[in-house]
């Protein structure tokens, strides 16, 4: 009862979702709470439709990455704004892969995301041409995926244009062209 807005932002061009939530607090729970960043979100979001469809519910576990603004509404209430973004993320800034790979680019982003970023979300990449070898020295899990997007192409359609983000339904990556998830 005390949420008064919840933002939740999927974009192509970044790597995870993020999002922000104003809380109105009326209980002086930040106060008695000790918020340090990092803190766990979960939220369970339903899209109002007709139907009772499954698949517009979002179930995902965030972390708390700034407390953007503190304001004193009146004399017992405060206005606050969180941040918040996916644990991939976390474990990206603080991680560094020196490794090599010999594989499909499609493999390597599979490889990538499952081992290092441990994530358990489901991955849907468009197949890939070519096998490719590289070997990275202390990079960043996305900057690594970012190098080998830069020399993918599409085995479908011969597309260089190759796109990585994160939606609530999990990690994507196409050549432009969103295919649908074959449950």
């Amino acid at each position: 009862s005390s949420i008064t807005q919840i933002n939740l932002f999927e974009d192509i061009f970044k790597n995870n979702i993020h999002g922000s939530l104003m809380l109105f607090d009326t209980q002086n729970f930040f106060s008695k709470s000790f918020i340090r960043g990092q803190d766990t979100i979960y939220l369970e979001i339903s899209t109002p439709s007709i139907s009772n469809n499954p698949s517009m519910v979002i179930k995902q576990y965030f972390l708390v990455n700034s407390i953007d603004f503190m304001e004193e509404g009146s004399v017992n209430n405060m206005l606050y704004q969180l941040s918040f973004t996916t644990k991939e993320h976390f474990k990206n800034e603080r991680l560094k892969i020196s490794k090599g790979y010999q594989e499909s680019p499609t493999k390597i982003i599979e490889t990538i995301l499952k081992s290092e970023l441990d994530t358990k979300k489901p991955i849907l990449v468009e197949a890939s041409k070519n096998i490719k070898r590289v070997v990275f020295t202390n990079k960043k899990p996305f900057d690594a995926i970012r190098q080998i997007m830069q020399e993918a192409v599409s085995k479908i359609n011969d597309s260089p244009s190759y796109l990585f983000y994160e939606t609530s339904k999990g990690f994507r990556s196409f050549y432009g062209i969103d295919v649908p998830v074959i449950s």
